[in-house]
């Protein structure tokens, strides 16, 4: 039997998505088991609460200024996002990180705010002249609404994301977009992750990354409360790799590149229209 932490209760392992049963990925002991569901297909991993509190120092990843990100940023923005919006158009970024969206957005004339649950993060933001704050985005009631709510690298994040999904709904103006983009994690490396557990958190970015969403799994996210969704192609490499410069992490990065590759994995980028009778209440 798939033997998980005693602090992972019953609810925790129903998928995120459709809220069914999930079971184990494979019979092998893993400090962040994982999970699929049989149901929807959406796969999972599980990790304590404590685990994530720990994650998002002013270290992470997502705090890092990235030239080629902003590059892919700015392209979004050109092609997808400015053709959408209207005069003084608003923009909430959740999970703002170090500001690049905010600085985008603002550059291109758009009143954009930033929130974050990492205190490191918006005080970056703020340094910067950025408007940003702390909130818990699941719980807040916004006083107005946006044109635009943007997740970059959010929900992967996410123990429930269906909750971000609702207060997305909740925050936007009926007609508003929703700009959704996560990893894109097919069958084989999520398969290699669950045989050889060690694997995962350089296959999968466990337990950092949780949710290892799908086109179909993301879409069935989505579909309670938005609809024309467009899925916009993107590159499997938005963000540049830090040096590994030791023989054995450039070995190491070398196999996970093969098997992500081989694997087909990348990025899913959704934009999608909340719906104009969405259901909005927790």
């Amino acid at each position: 039997m798939n033997q998980e932490p005693r602090d992972f209760g019953g609810a925790a392992r129903r998928c995120p998505v459709c809220v069914s049963p999930s079971r184990g990925v494979a019979p092998i002991p893993a400090r962040h088991p994982l999970r699929t569901c049989p149901r929807c297909g959406h796969r999972f991993a599980l990790a304590t609460e404590v685990e994530l509190e720990a994650l998002y120092s002013s270290a992470y990843d997502g705090f890092r200024d990235d030239a080629l990100f902003e590059r892919g940023v700015r392209s979004l923005f050109a092609e997808h996002i400015l053709p959408r919006a209207k005069e003084s158009c608003t923009l909430l970024d959740v999970g703002c990180g170090n500001g690049t969206v905010l600085r985008v957005a603002s550059s291109l004339g758009i009143a954009a705010r930033g929130i974050d649950f990492s205190h490191a993060a918006v005080e970056l933001c703020v340094s910067r002249g950025l408007d940003a704050e702390v909130l818990n985005f699941a719980t807040h009631d916004f006083e107005t609404q946006f044109d635009f709510v943007t997740f970059w690298d959010v929900l992967e994040h996410l123990v429930a994301p269906s909750d971000f999904i609702r207060s997305a709904a909740r925050a936007l103006k009926p007609g508003g977009w929703l700009v959704v983009k996560v990893p894109h994690h097919r069958t084989l490396s999520v398969a290699i992750a669950a045989a050889v557990p060690r694997l995962a958190p350089a296959l999968l970015s466990t337990p950092a990354h949780l949710q290892f969403f799908t086109e179909a799994s993301l879409e069935r996210l989505l579909q309670p409360h938005f609809e024309a969704i467009q899925w916009v192609p993107l590159q499997r490499g938005m963000r540049t790799q830090t040096a590994a410069h030791s023989l054995r992490k450039r070995v190491a990065r070398g196999v996970v590149d093969a098997v992500l590759s081989a694997s087909g994995d990348g990025n899913l980028l959704a934009i999608a229209r909340r719906k104009r009778d969405a259901e909005t209440r927790s």
